[in-house]
């Protein structure tokens, strides 16, 4: 059992007869658990008196204590920011009776105050004003200034763009800033002097170089407003605020908590902004990577809707059928079983996930394709375990084209994220992507070529230790096919408080934006210089299938592990150590 201490702080009151004790205090408090909008961002606020000059008539600066809190300002302003809407970064709370409390903004982006009262003279002046404190780089706000529960607490870090002193009424009272996650807020005053004095007291806090008419008014030793300087001459004025300090152990903060591709990933934290062998990358022109002749084998094993065994935490159970889910911001499917990569050290990574990415994650040449479908492999030998392979298809749309993959998918009823969860109906096998749905059935997985790299995972945590294989010749995907899988990573359409409803402007994408290859070598396997071109649709089917003979053969080559080579015509290819089989045998130990 964890035990978690309540420290309650009462200061005096100076200039009110009005105190609050610790156990009145506690009562004004819900006793549902979360009922308490952020109450987790309580704070107490205490004024730092002013200055008093020694015998040389210089000012003392006075030592901040731990309990301390100067409060440079405070006032009554409004705020505004896209973020607001994002449910990630300010999700809804939830009560125990099951309602829910969700920030309220106008058709601006203007924060609603929940708590305005028309006409009161004690209260908000107005629906979007909230009692604001300055306390260094931080901004505090309140609902009302008696308000022991701050709304929020943003910290400035630059002053991104202020509106002109002399502007004219739309927008002259405001002055805009970014916060520590490069997310850009808006406040505004009710005057302009009180503008003023918010934007020249933050600027002197940054440490950056302050507006014209803040410069000249602290010659004058005046403020931004034109009263005795609030910030030239450094006078505070002293006033002590009684409230009771509630600290609440809070978790320590984990790296992208509530990540997404808002930013392409370059907001992400930790090891995917440290780290040196990273992914996505630019792959280099075919002829300008390493060539190799060494390929890992790949087996991939047809899989039913209905899955035969638990997996991924009770996300896939023994009995039900496989779902097709949207999370992480994108279309995934899992399954404990896929089939699996051995590479040359004969390790074996098993396939586990499947991603869909629109458009891709990897570029050539600077080249962005129309999607990318990564298979996702963990490592299951000794030794390999945190370690991990991905597998990236590429796609380029083309009209008329109807993927035998990603037909299976259903993909008129894909997930999203409203309904993130759909039963898969068909059967699914990974070498069917390199198919049209017209196809016959393949029992082996057509030669490709690819790009060989290592790399990292493309998304929180970005794990490295990963290989890459990446395909160098895009596969056709149908244009509706293409439109649909966009679709479904799509924001859905919202109703503002005005009853209106608002269509998100911006195309749906989900790919991390390209990583610097930092030295790191990047290898092509040419399967037409190394292996032959790929088996046609009709020489596999009509060999294998017994519809017809084809002029040709299966010839085996001995090694460590047995290959099999479709060759065309009846001359055996001269290979080392390769000798003619039945078409049977192939099928049979191929797959």
């Amino acid at each position: 059992m964890t035990l978690f201490t309540i420290v309650i702080i009462c200061l005096r009151q100076v200039n009110s007869n009005e105190q609050f004790s610790a156990s009145e205090f506690l009562q004004t408090l819900p006793n549902t658990p979360g009922a308490s909008m952020f109450a987790h961002r309580s704070f107490s606020f205490v004024q730092k008196p002013k200055a008093k000059p020694n015998k040389k008539g210089r000012k003392i600066k006075r030592r901040p204590t731990l309990n301390d809190k100067k409060i440079y300002l405070e006032g009554w302003l409004s705020i505004s920011s896209n973020v607001f809407r994002n449910t990630r970064i300010y999700p809804p709370i939830k009560f125990a009776d099951g309602s829910e409390n969700v920030i309220k903004v106008n058709n601006k982006n203007f924060r609603v105050n929940s708590e305005y009262v028309k006409g009161s003279k004690e209260g908000s002046p107005g629906k979007n004003y909230f009692w604001f404190r300055l306390s260094g780089r931080h901004i505090y706000y309140s609902s009302n200034s008696n308000d022991v529960n701050v709304l929020d607490n943003v910290y400035v870090s630059k002053i991104s763009h202020s509106l002109p002193i002399r502007a004219s009424k739309k927008g002259g009272n405001c002055f805009m800033f970014k916060d520590i996650r490069k997310i850009k807020f808006k406040v505004c005053a009710r005057q302009i002097k009180e503008r003023n004095n918010w934007l020249c007291q933050l600027q002197k806090n940054l440490g950056q170089p302050q507006d014209y008419v803040c410069r000249i008014l602290k010659k004058k030793g005046k403020g931004p407003d034109g009263t005795e300087d609030a910030v030239g001459a450094d006078n505070i004025i002293e006033k002590t605020i009684t409230q009771p300090l509630i600290i609440i152990p809070q978790p320590s903060k984990m790296c992208n908590e509530k990540w997404d591709y808002s930013a392409k990933g370059q907001d992400w934290e930790c090891q995917c902004s440290e780290g040196q062998q990273q992914s996505p990358i630019n792959l280099p022109p075919s002829k300008n990577a390493i060539s190799s002749s060494l390929k890992p084998i790949f087996e991939y094993e047809e899989f039913d809707p209905i899955a035969t065994s638990d997996f991924k935490e009770g996300m896939v159970k023994s009995g039900q059928p496989i779902k097709i889910r949207y999370i992480k911001n994108a279309v995934r499917i899992y399954h404990p079983n896929m089939g699996k990569v051995i590479t040359l050290d004969g390790a074996v990574y098993v396939a586990e996930e499947i991603v869909f990415h629109t458009p891709s994650e990897h570029t050539i040449k600077g080249e962005r394709f129309d999607m990318e479908m990564q298979v996702i492999h963990r490592g299951v030998t000794t030794g390999d375990i945190a370690k991990t392979v991905i597998l990236s298809l590429l796609f380029r749309k083309k009209a008329g084209i109807y993927n035998k993959f990603v037909e299976k998918l259903d993909i008129y009823n894909l997930p999203n994220p409203s309904e993130p969860l759909r039963d898969l109906s068909e059967s699914l096998y990974i070498p069917y992507a390199f198919l049209e749905s017209k196809a016959p059935d393949m029992p082996l997985l057509n030669p490709f070529s690819f790009y060989t790299y290592s790399g990292s995972e493309t998304q929180p945590p970005c794990a490295e230790r990963t290989i890459h294989y990446v395909s160098s010749k895009p596969i056709y995907i149908g244009s509706v096919a293409l439109e649909m899988f966009k679709e479904a990573i799509k924001t859905p359409d919202f109703i503002n408080e005005n009853g209106e409803t608002i269509s998100p402007q911006f195309a749906p994408k989900n790919y991390r934006a390209p990583q610097k290859l930092n030295g790191r070598p990047v290898f092509h396997y040419d399967h037409l210089a190394f292996c032959g071109p790929a088996a046609t649709n009709a020489a596999i089917g009509l060999g294998i299938r017994g519809k017809g003979r084809q002029q040709g053969h299966f010839e085996k080559k001995i090694s460590t592990v047995s290959e099999y080579y479709f060759v065309n015509g009846e001359k055996p290819s001269g290979m080392p150590g390769a000798y003619v089989v039945s078409p049977k045998e192939a099928k049979e130990n191929q797959i």
